[in-house]
């Protein structure tokens, strides 16, 4: 569902640096050119240059709340409340390195039962035991060159093994790699097909389960300006997409939770929850083109 953060009541008195909007009138968006898919209506919270969000029930009465830069949101109507001072200053993020995230499930690279470590450059095996007095090897196999973070570990395929699913974050591209057999020495193997590279700066990904088949999809959407305006396709429009598996064709098939201009982008986090108490995975993200929360009104 959601985790739970425990914030003091009464966040009041602090000098909002951001103008919290009238609430945009719901609207529907389904691409016409897709499959028919889920339904969502969006409401926009805020604008301001905040680029991170989180779901978290803030005021302790048991329904979860958004909670993106100056402000809070409590829910299930999303009234705005001030929460801190953030400088409107410009600055850079420091080089780190991009992490794997994989929902519900261990990220066991081998399948040897020990959960792994991915980044960037490789995936380190979990030595087993004591895991802080021996060494972690390196596997260089699993490089990724300008990853978003996070990206995903999860067994797209259903053969057993965990793939990874990556995007571009300052170019195009959304892909996943398949993992194969193994090497006789033990070494990972890997086979990278492509999901979608029509629009850039996929600069973060998640993974849910949001039509409740008990299959997830991934979610991800663009980060406009990921530097500035220096990255491929900087300047075009704001989206935001999910992509189902199709076991038959193996492959990922496209569908529009917001299109292009549409209003909706990503920063630097897609938080999955169900925010209304209907029983449906909702989304919250927070970017360049504003705070948003996506009700999922099903099919």
């Amino acid at each position: 569902m959601f985790s739970t953060v425990s914030l003091r009541r009464g966040l009041t008195g602090l000098v909002p640096l951001v103008v919290v909007l009238a609430c945009v009138a719901s609207v529907r968006t389904v691409a016409a050119a897709e499959p028919a898919g889920l339904k969502f209506s969006k409401r926009c919270l805020m604008i301001s240059p905040n680029e991170g969000c989180a779901i978290a029930d803030a005021n302790r009465d048991g329904k979860p709340d958004v909670i993106a830069g100056s402000h809070w949101f409590a829910g299930p109507d999303f009234i705005p409340h001030p929460l801190r001072d953030i400088p409107q200053v410009s600055l850079g993020f420091g080089a780190a390195e991009f992490y794997a995230s994989n929902g519900d499930h261990p990220c066991d690279v081998n399948g040897d039962g020990r959960e792994d470590i991915l980044c960037a450059v490789g995936w380190y095996e979990n030595p087993g035991g004591d895991v802080f007095a021996k060494p972690w090897t390196l596997h260089p196999e699993t490089k990724l060159s300008g990853a978003a973070s996070p990206f995903l570990v999860v067994d797209v395929n259903g053969d057993g093994r965990n793939d990874i699913v990556w995007g571009k974050g300052h170019d195009y591209g959304v892909y996943w790699r398949q993992q194969g057999p193994p090497k006789p020495d033990g070494t990972t193997t890997w086979t990278e097909h492509l999901i979608d590279k029509s629009w850039s700066q996929a600069h973060t990904l998640t993974w849910a389960d949001l039509d409740g088949d008990g299959q997830g999809e991934l979610i991800t959407g663009k980060r406009v300006r990921g530097h500035g305006d220096m990255d491929p396709g900087a300047a075009e429009p704001e989206c935001l997409y999910y992509y189902k598996w199709d076991k038959a064709a193996a492959r990922f098939v496209r569908y529009t939770i917001s299109p292009p201009g549409g209003g909706v982008g990503t920063g630097m986090q897609i938080c999955v929850a169900d925010l209304n108490g209907d029983g449906r995975p909702d989304i919250a993200v927070s970017g360049k083109t504003g705070t948003w929360v996506l009700l999922n009104e099903g099919k």
